[in-house]
Order: structure tokens, then sequence, then C-alpha cells
């Protein structure tokens, strides 16, 4: 069997007083669907110029050559492992063109990235939704846009097998379809709860749904207080009992319009079923209203990171990077100290793992100037290896902290 890609960090910026190390830089060329794994040299041809590459510190960007490069696709986090489906190859802003039904495994611990070869597959899609399913090795996918239109269906993925199936074919509740367009999809004891989004009349719903996995049932929750109103490209995490809602827009604007001018968060007590705005008790940083942009929550700080998104208001993409901490409401801007950043954008992926933050793709213009965006990692703070890790770095004859 051939070799998988080797993922790499490469720092665009030269450090000084800093150990250094050295390997071949590539650059992508292709992301041809391959029938089996391929070598370094098959996909991703060597430039033999050698450039610099620094050991990770905290509070610094680096941009990761891996993979191939997608807008309005999505990731699921499995252990140490994260897989990429779906999403467009090419995009005009807020239109991705030729979906993809393509989905990739980034090793974390192996340090490696191949496409997986399955056995049938969700339709090529974008504005979907994927998250790890409650039962170990597998991944839910819900709804989206094809070719056709609005998709309603759920999907699951079994890793184990490199097997999609699907599970329901038409999502329903309370005699109405569950809107599954730039909705949000939350795991939760067993289940999902869905937010928002757009539902087959093309209107943006405030509905909140709860898929139980065991019965693969949704339920209509009833909820009290002030609710976030119609939301979608918005962001939802489950936070200590809470389901908080960041951000997303709920009415059709054209550029030049204004709409909301800071971005809203609200708040469900999960245990009450009560709905609070804490928008009006935030302070700090707090960023524009957005749209398209990503939430990543890290226990170990007890953190939200906020990147990128639409300003609601004006369509400008941004590459705005946020702390926000939920205990007393504060939202911090954040500065790398390298001085080297992500380009401004939007509908891209992030997620949080050993210590560090992700962010995948999304798209940076519109029209012909559209193009699809880099990867890149946010070192939160450093972790050491575990053994596992150290073991792939040897047999890749590499340095710990090199990758990822």
């Amino acid at each position: 069997m051939g070799n998988t890609l080797q993922l790499q960090n490469v720092n665009s910026e030269e450090e000084d007083g800093r150990n250094q190390l050295h390997f071949r830089t590539s650059s992508w060329l292709q992301d041809a669907k391959c029938s089996s794994m391929k070598s370094l040299q098959d996909i991703c041809p060597t430039d033999e110029k050698l450039v610099n590459c620094a050991i990770g510190t905290p509070c610094e960007w680096s941009k990761l050559v891996c993979g191939p490069l997608r807008s309005g696709q999505q990731i699921a986090v499995v252990g140490k492992r994260v897989f990429m489906f779906g999403g467009g190859k090419y995009s005009t802003g807020f239109m991705h063109i030729k979906h993809t039904d393509d989905l990739w495994l980034y090793d974390f611990e192996c340090k490696k990235v191949r496409i997986v070869q399955t056995t049938s597959s969700p339709t090529p899609r974008s504005a979907f939704q994927m998250s790890a399913g409650p039962d170990p090795f597998t991944i839910v996918l819900s709804g989206g846009s094809d070719e056709h239109g609005y998709c309603q269906d759920i999907w699951e993925f079994n890793s184990r097998t490199n097997s999609w199936k699907i599970l329901i074919e038409k999502a329903m509740a309370c005699g109405k379809a569950v809107p599954l367009d730039g909705h949000s999809m939350t795991s939760y004891e067993g289940g999902f709860f869905f937010f928002g989004g757009y539902d087959m009349q093309s209107e943006i719903s405030d509905r909140l749904h709860f898929l139980d996995m065991r019965t693969l049932t949704f339920e209509c929750i009833m909820t009290t207080g002030e609710n976030p109103g119609p939301r979608q490209k918005h962001q939802c995490l489950i936070i200590k009992e809470r389901l908080f809602v960041f951000g997303g827009h709920n009415h059709v604007i054209s550029p030049g319009q204004r709409g909301e001018t800071f971005l809203a968060v609200f708040c469900l007590d999960l245990g009450t079923r009560i709905w609070s705005n804490i928008t009006r008790h935030m302070h700090g940083d707090i960023p524009r209203a957005l749209r398209g942009h990503s939430c990543c929550y890290d226990d170990f700080s007890g953190k939200v990171y906020l990147f990128g998104g639409f300003d609601s208001g004006t369509f400008e993409r941004t590459n705005k990077f946020f702390s926000f901490d939920t205990s007393c409401q504060e939202w911090k801007l954040l500065k790398s100290l390298n001085n080297v950043c992500p380009t401004p954008r939007a509908l891209h992926c992030a997620f949080v793992l050993a210590g560090s933050l992700y962010i995948f793709g999304g798209n940076d213009g519109f029209g012909k100037q559209a193009k699809i965006a880099d990867n890149w990692k946010y070192y939160l703070r450093v972790q050491p290896p575990s053994l596992k890790e150290l073991a792939g770095m040897q047999h890749l004859k590499l340095q710990p902290s090199v990758f990822f």
C-alpha cells in the first residue's frame, strides 16, 4: 500500500532565537479522487527548494499544506482523527460550484491524510451539518443542498467499515419538514439538537428540534423566554447544559442595507428550556454581526473561539479572531504574536484538537475573484505529543511539533 500524504506546517515568517527545522515544501496541484492511497509525490509533486519551518509557539498561526481545499464542507472529529466531507471545489462567494461527495481522513497521530474509499455516499452537497455520532466510530450527516435543491436526509458513516447508510430519507417533525439547510446540529445525550436554517419553502426557521438517535425520530422542543428568532448560517455550542447560539442572520438583506450591528448571542437552559438574550450583558471587544463564521469550544480554557465570517451589514469577510468567556460574557480580540494570520474568509470549518485550533478552507472573495481558502493552525498552548504520536513521528523520521 502506498504512502499517504504527510501534513506540513508552513510558517511564512522567519523567527529568531528558535530551533528551526527544514523540510521540502510542496504545493497542492490537484485533488484527484484516488482509487488507492497515493504517495506524496503522486499528488503533491515536491519542490526541491528548502524552506524554514519553526516549532509552534502559543498564540501564533501557521499555514498547513495538507489535503484538498473546500468551501461549505464539514468536518467531524472522532478521537484524534478528523473526517472532512463535501463542499465545493470552487466558489463565487455565496454559491459553491462543483459540489463533492468525497470523504477525507486527517489522522493526527500518524500525521497523514488520505481519501477514504466508501460504499455509497450522500449526494455531493454543501450547507449541511456533520458531527461525531453517539455510537463509537460513527459520524452523522444532515441535510444541505445539492444540484437538485434542499436535502432532507440523514446519513450515518461507520469509520470501521468505511460505509455510509441512510437513516432518514425525509426528516419530519410535528407534521412539517425539519429545516436542514444552513441549520445547526449539536450533539447532546444520545442525539442532536437542530436549530434554524431554511425550510422547504425557503423560509428561515426559528424552530428547535431534537433527533433521538435510538428511535430516529424528531421531537419539536417547546421553549419560553427570549428566543433568537429565525436564523441561518449561525453557530451553536452546548456548554455545561446550556445551548448557545452565536450570530447568523434572520432576514435577507442586500449589500448596503444594515442588519444587526453587533453579534447576537442567545442561551437556552436545557433544564428549564428558557431562552435568554445575553447580548446586552456582553462586554469587551464585541464582534460585529456575523454569519458563515466558525465557533469552537475549548474544554481546557473554558472559552469559545470565533473566527471569520461575513459581516451581516456589509457582506465583507473578516479574519478577526476572538475568544469569549461564557462565565463573564467577555469578548477579547486575539492577535498573533508572529503577525501572520489567515486571509478573511467565510463558510469555513474549525475545530480544537490537542491544544490547537484549526481553520479549514472557506471562500475569500466574490465572482471571478473568489477562491477557496487554505488551511491554518493556531497554537492555543503547548501540549506534549502522545507516545503514539512520537512513534509516528519517528516512523516518518521527523521531530516533534513539526506537524500539527
